[in-house]
C-alpha cells in the first residue's frame, strides 16, 4: 500500500505576551477586508465589496477554554476553524465592465487550527497547505501589512528553538528503527515503537543536489546509505510509529512540520478504527506536547556525557551505513577483495604523495 500524505500540520509561536485567556477576544475580532478593486464603486452592495473572514468555534457557539487529558497529563486548548476569502483579480472579476456575479470570483478556504499552552507560551497548530499558510498568517493571524491587527502582537511561524531539528537528531532517530523508546517522555507509559524509517530528505555539503528517498525500508537504499555515511545535512524523515494508542506514518521536517498519511494514521484500539486526523486537538497537542518534546529531550539526553549516541557512536554509525553501500555495490557489480585492495593501495599512494 502506497503512502500519500495528504494532511499538514504546523506549529506557530504566539507572542509570548499572551495567555490562552486573551484569545476568546481576539479571535472574536472583525476580520472582514475590503476588496480593493472594488472600493469606492456605489453600484455594488457592501457584501459583494467584501471579503468575509473570521474564527469560528470548532464546537458550540463561543470560544471557550477545555481540556483534555493525553497520557495522564491534562493540557489547555482552544479548537477553532479559521474561515477566509480570496478574490480572483480585477480583470477576471469584471468582464467587458460587468462584475462577475460573487460566487464565481470569490473562493472560501478553510484551516483547522487548536490553540494551547506549553511552557507557559500559547502555541498555534494548524493543519494548513504551504500554499495557504501566508495568506492564513496575513488575514487570520494579524500579520498582513496593510490590515495589521495588533492584539496579535508577533507571530512566529519558523525557528521556534523547541522546535527545531539538526541532523544529528535525524541521524540518531534512525538509528533508533526497530527499538523502543519508552524513556523521559513527557508522560507515564508514553512509549514510541520506531518499526520504520520511510523516507529521508538530505542535502549535499554545498546544497547543490537535493537527495529524496521515499519507501519502506528506505534505509535500505544505497542511495540514502551513501548520503548518510558521507554525513549529508538532513533536512526530513519519513517515520512509522507505533505509541500506546495511535500509529502514526508521517514526514517531520526540521522545523517540526508534519505530513501526514490520515488513512493509515489511526487510533489504535478503537472500534471501529479511525483516523488520528478525526480529532485534530487529540493529534495536535500529542504530537507538540508530548511526542516531538519528547523524542528531543531523549535525544539530548543521549548526546550528554555518558549517553548512547556520542560523536564516536555516530561516526561508528556513519561507518557501517556506508560499509553496507560498499558490500551491496561490491556484491552487484561483481567487486572482488582484490579491486578493493588496490584502490585503498592507490588512496594510501595519493595521500603520501601530498
Amino acid at each position: 500500500m502506497t503512502t500519500n500524505f495528504d494532511t499538514r500540520v504546523v506549529i506557530w509561536g504566539m507572542d509570548r505576551s499572551l495567555s490562552l485567556e486573551d484569545f476568546p477576544t481576539i479571535l472574536s475580532m472583525d476580520y472582514d477586508r475590503d476588496i480593493e478593486y472594488l472600493t469606492g464603486r456605489s453600484d455594488i452592495s457592501d457584501e459583494d465589496k467584501k471579503l468575509r473572514n473570521a474564527w469560528r468555534p470548532k464546537n458550540g457557539t463561543s470560544f471557550n477554554i477545555e481540556t483534555i487529558k493525553i497520557e495522564s497529563t491534562d493540557f489547555r486548548y482552544i479548537s477553532v476553524i479559521g474561515r477566509y476569502e480570496l478574490p480572483i483579480s480585477s480583470s477576471k472579476a469584471i468582464i467587458d465592465g460587468n462584475l462577475l456575479p460573487r460566487s464565481y470570483r470569490v473562493f472560501n478556504k478553510t484551516v483547522n487550527a487548536v490553540f494551547f499552552e506549553l511552557h507557559e507560551r500559547v502555541y498555534c497548530a494548524l493543519e494548513v497547505s504551504s500554499s495557504q499558510a501566508g495568506g492564513v498568517k496575513s488575514i487570520l493571524f494579524g500579520q498582513g501589512y496593510k490590515h495589521k491587527k495588533e492584539a496579535w502582537g508577533k507571530v512566529e511561524v519558523e525557528n521556534l528553538p523547541q522546535f527545531s531539528l539538526d541532523s544529528r537528531f535525524f541521524y540518531w532517530i534512525f538509528s533508533q528503527r526497530g527499538q523502543i523508546l519508552s524513556a523521559d517522555l513527557g508522560a507515564e507509559n508514553f512509549t514510541v515503537n520506531v518499526l520504520d524509517v520511510s523516507a529521508v530528505s538530505q542535502l549535499s555539503e554545498r546544497e547543490v543536489h537535493d537527495n529524496k528517498n521515499e519507501g519502506p525500508d528506505v534505509l535500505g537504499s544505497i542511495s540514502t546509505l551513501s548520503g548518510l555515511g558521507i554525513n549529508q545535512s538532513v533536512y526530513e524523515g519519513g517515520f512509522h510509529l507505533l505509541l500506546s494508542d495511535a500509529q502514526l506514518y508521517f514526514k517531520l521536517s526540521k522545523n517540526c512540520t508534519c505530513m501526514l498519511d490520515s488513512a493509515k494514521s489511526i487510533r489504535t484500539g478503537t472500534t471501529p478504527v479511525v483516523s488520528v486526523t478525526e480529532d485534530f486537538p487529540r493529534l495536535a497537542i500529542m504530537m507538540y506536547t508530548l511526542l516531538i518534546p519528547g523524542l528531543l529531550a531523549t535525544f539530548h539526553r543521549e548526546t550528554q556525557s555518558g549517553g548512547t549516541w556520542s560523536i564516536t557512536e555516530e561516526v561508528k554509525q556513519r561507518k557501517n551505513w556506508a560499509l553496507q553501500v560498499i558490500d551491496q555495490l561490491a556484491f552487484d557489480n561483481n567487486v572482488s577483495l582484490e579491486d578493493l585492495e588496490r584502490i585503498f593501495e592507490k588512496r594510501e599512494e595519493n595521500i603520501s604523495l601530498e
